[in-house]
This record gives C-alpha cells, structure tokens and sequence, in this order.
C-alpha cells in the first residue's frame, strides 16, 4: 500500500509563500503517515527557531518583504531537499494529499494578524 503524502513540491512551495513552520507541519503529517510521527514535533519546533532566527538576527535586506521570502525560500530549500531526501528518499511511489484543506486553514487563522500588519503601515 502507498503512502498517502504531500509532495515535495507543496511543501516547498507553501514553506516560500506561507512560512517554513506550514511547510513543517505537513512535513510531520508525512512522517506520522510513514510510522516516524514522533520527530514532527522537532520539524515544528525546528522550524519556529529558524523563523525567529532568520528574521529577527539574520539581516538579508532592508526590505521586510524580500527578507520575509528569502528566508522563507531558504527553509523551503532545507526542507524539501535535505529533509525529504532523508526521510522520503526511499519512497518513489506515493498518493498525494491534496494540500488545499490545510492551507485554507493556516490561511484563515493567519489572515487577521496579517491584516493588522497590512494596515499599520
């Protein structure tokens, strides 16, 4: 029987334009998935960490925009190519998950933070 995964490709793709912790929670829906549930608590905390490092110490750019993507596409890059080769490597063939369900969630709670950043400034 095949996993049922997301895919390498959503998960970096929702890490760049969502944030690295999304992208981490899928990732730890996959390692449930495959019977290695127990180290998705470190990818989210993980994940946490190099959001608050990357943003608040790491200076790429004085642009909160670019710095927010640049980041992002750097945690996106670990995940989805050192991570999953680790622990997905060995799996070909697998079901996708269909990703829409999650991100309209994450989308929904983040939306109002999101707007109150938009308008004060």
């Amino acid at each position: 029987m095949k996993p049922k995964l997301y895919s390498k490709l959503t998960i970096g793709i929702s890490s760049i334009f969502l944030a690295p912790f999304f992208g981490s929670i899928l990732f730890a829906y996959n390692l449930r998935e495959i019977g290695k549930g127990k180290y998705g608590a470190y990818f989210i905390v993980g994940s946490l960490l190099w959001n608050v490092i990357m943003l608040k110490r790491v200076i790429i750019s004085n642009n909160d925009l670019v710095q927010y993507l640049i980041t992002n596409a750097l945690g996106a890059l670990v995940l989805s190519l050192f991570f999953w080769d680790k622990f997905f490597g060995t799996y070909n063939k697998f079901e996708n998950r269909n990703p829409l369900k999650p991100i309209l969630i994450y989308v929904g709670i983040c939306s109002i933070p999101i707007i109150i950043i938009l308008l004060r400034r």
